[in-house]
């Protein structure tokens, strides 16, 4: 079908926002949201919650898109909602509208304003946004009252768990009452007042009776996850049997469980003999998931490592996915599982076994084998040829997977080659073979240049690696500290994040630059606030940030506790945070 005449193309991409330089036509965007017209504001919502946050904030259309909340067509107010939810605590400022949205007839505006909410958090003059998403919690619809609950633990909402464990005892729907099972695990380890709710021995009945039928099975997992050490200690037979479920997405999550309850697994030797049987299981599937569990086990099943290295000779392969998606190879492949459950081992002993997995036909195999390889340490020291010739590999990940294993070994030998990798097509490659550069770069800086040319890297990750790396030089490094210092003006967070802590590691030559690292305590990204906050810490300049509001600062009189709704015991243990905060004690001090 040809595209609607005048619809906007923004051409914009994922994790790439749009700051200075921009071939985006602010204007076109705005006229086409202010039209109103379904056919030209449809296209550009959903290319602008595709771009991301980044993008929203540079482009400021808020206040246009929170205008289209009010539309007359549901699915505009629905889009313009959930592009508001991507917008972060930008979007609070219409918190307002969302909550009115709360009301609206049609079920997909009720869901979206529920999921924006949970994105963008609670505004401070709005108490009652938890009660009211709490409201939902009845709406008749089932879809509206599973998208209240998931906003509830999005917001951390540990005061409304008695309203969760409602829906738990009452709900006939068993989706709903799942849902509800799997927040109050989530809410339960934010605070005692929301544990108060979910007892251990209630945990321990509707967790039992949930993971005994179908439709409820995922949600009694995905609960077990969440709540961790705390999980029912006895419950850890049962959640072994879901490896053989014929569902991929209950296998993955019966690893996850296997994973958060290591510790009872691995004392249980009920538990441990199922996982036995299951890796002798005539199911591809179960045999795999039984692999990836005692890999997420690591040397806590160090004892079952015979075992594990049997399935090295499976050339089985299970063909099924869920839902049209292609499942991870260690819930695929047996021997993709067992290379990944040595590894996480520790067994060393079996080290030239894993090693042979490199020159395995089936490329998931050799990516698994060279990850394995790098989680052995130097036990695999004399297989670094092997994985330098595996940068050649035609499977890009593969050519990444080793070049992550190698600067996990430390392989000064490596170095030509990894700058050889510099220059790879995938972005991916690029990125963790400059990573693994900085590993080994302090023994090879004559590579410096090599390094310093990824500066220009069109992907953002593999310039903040590279900028990562040449910090890392002890005699080189401090001559590209001003170079370092103009990456403070990159486009990209994550880039301005890795140059303010490089010119940390930088000494002498990086403390002469940090008026250019206190710019950036007025940088619109938390995350380049906070790094600079910790480069200046670093250096020795303390004193001049105690002073800084975004530090911490307690609610003036009339506006909402920040940490309303999160329990009483958790509340009391962040308004102290707060606290040391203002008094420029939190910062670098590791305290709390």
């Amino acid at each position: 079908m040809a595209p609607h005449s005048g619809t906007v193309r923004l051409g914009l991409q994922a994790t790439r926002p749009v700051l200075g330089k921009c071939n985006v036509q602010r204007d076109a965007v705005m006229s086409a949201l202010s039209s109103g017209r379904k056919e030209l504001v449809l296209p550009v919502l959903l290319q602008l919650r595709e771009a991301g946050r980044s993008t929203l904030d540079t482009l400021k259309l808020c206040d246009s898109i929170g205008r289209l909340l009010r539309h007359e067509d549901p699915e505009v107010s629905a889009a313009a909602a959930l592009v508001l939810g991507c917008s972060g605590s930008v979007g609070l400022r219409h918190q307002e509208e969302l909550v009115i949205l709360l009301r609206h007839p049609h079920v997909t505006c009720r869901t979206a304003a529920l999921s924006a909410l949970g994105q963008s958090g609670v505004s401070p003059q709005r108490k009652d946004v938890c009660k009211q998403v709490v409201v939902c919690l009845t709406d008749l619809d089932s879809t509206v009252r599973i998208a209240a609950l998931r906003t509830l633990a999005s917001l951390g909402a540990t005061r409304q768990a008695e309203a969760v464990s409602v829906r738990l005892e009452k709900d006939q729907n068993p989706e709903v009452a799942g849902t509800a099972l799997e927040v109050l695990g989530r809410l339960s380890v934010l605070s005692r007042e929301a544990e108060s709710f979910f007892p251990p021995e209630v945990r321990a009945q509707k967790c039992a009776e949930m993971l005994g039928h179908p439709r409820t099975r995922y949600f009694a997992l995905a609960c077990l996850c969440q709540l961790g050490d705390k999980a029912p200690s006895l419950l850890a037979p049962a959640v072994v049997r879901c490896l053989a479920d014929v569902e991929l997405l209950i296998r993955q999550a019966a690893v996850a469980a296997i994973q958060a309850m290591a510790p009872a697994v691995a004392a249980s030797s009920e538990a441990l003999q199922l996982l036995q049987s299951s890796l002798q299981s005539a199911s591809c599937a179960e045999r795999a998931a039984a692999a990836n569990s005692l890999a997420a086990l690591g040397q806590l099943a160090s004892a079952q490592a015979n075992l594990v290295a049997d399935l090295l000779q499976d050339f089985s392969e299970e063909s099924s996915g869920s839902n049209g998606r292609r499942a991870p190879p260690q819930m695929r492949i047996p021997r993709c599982a067992a290379l990944t459950a040595l590894g996480r081992m520790a067994a060393a002993q079996f080290v030239d076994r894993v090693a042979e997995g490199l020159c395995d036909r089936n490329w998931e195999v050799r990516m698994c084998a060279a990850e394995a390889l790098g989680m052995l340490g130097q036990a695999s020291r004399g297989h670094a040829s092997t994985l330098i010739g595996a940068l050649r590999d035609d499977a890009y990940l593969v050519r990444a997977q080793a070049s992550e294993a190698l600067g996990r070994l430390r392989s000064v030998e490596a170095m030509p080659a990894l700058a050889q990798a510099f220059e790879d097509v995938s972005h991916t490659v690029r990125f963790f073979a400059v990573q693994a550069a900085g590993e080994v770069i302090e023994f090879a800086e004559e590579f410096g240049h090599d390094v310093f040319k990824l500066l220009e890297d069109p992907d953002s990750e593999v310039r903040a690696a590279a900028v990562s790396t040449l910090s890392r030089m002890p005699e080189c490094g401090p001559s590209y500290a001003g170079v370092v210092a103009t990456m403070l003006a990159d486009a990209e967070p994550v880039v301005r994040c890795a140059a303010a802590t490089a010119l940390a590691r930088l000494g002498a030559a990086g403390l002469s630059l940090s008026e250019e690292v206190s710019a950036c305590l007025e940088d619109p990204s938390a995350l380049v606030r906070q790094a600079a906050v910790d480069a200046l810490e670093q250096m020795g300049l303390r004193q001049s940030l105690a002073a800084r509001p975004f530090l911490g600062r307690s609610p003036q009189a009339g506006q909402k506790d920040p940490v309303e709704g999160l329990g009483l015991y958790y509340k009391s243990i962040m308004l102290k945070k707060s606290d040391l905060q203002l008094s420029g004690r939190w910062v670098g001090e590791g305290i709390l």
